[in-house]
């Protein structure tokens, strides 16, 4: 399960007794690097890398509240339209990717 809000949460189960109920066990998987698989998410990857000044773009940093904020911020400002020019479409890709998982 995971729980995208003020960061990223997630939850595993498991049903240790097979039938009864199951254990909850919490992790923080939102401190895991975020894995950039396309030119376009390199590019939101590096914006957001910018704007916090930090060099490990953590996965609640994109998969959250704020994550949405960043992207968004992504998609309006040049590093998308300068992406987009140089013929990768990132900002295409990205705002794709967003409209599918909402």
């Amino acid at each position: 399960c995971l729980g995208p809000g003020t960061g990223l949460g997630s939850v595993c189960l498991a049903w240790p007794d097979g039938d009864g109920a199951p254990l909850v066990l919490p992790s923080e998987c939102g401190e895991a690097d975020f894995a950039a698989r396309s030119a376009a998410e390199w590019a939101l990857r590096s914006h957001i890398a910018g704007k916090l000044g930090v060099r490990h773009v953590k996965a609640e940093h994109v998969v959250s509240g704020l994550g949405l904020r960043r992207i968004y911020d992504f998609l309006r400002s040049d590093a998308a339209d300068a992406a987009e020019t140089s013929g990768t479409a990132a900002a295409h890709e990205v705002e794709a990717a967003v409209r599918s998982a909402a």
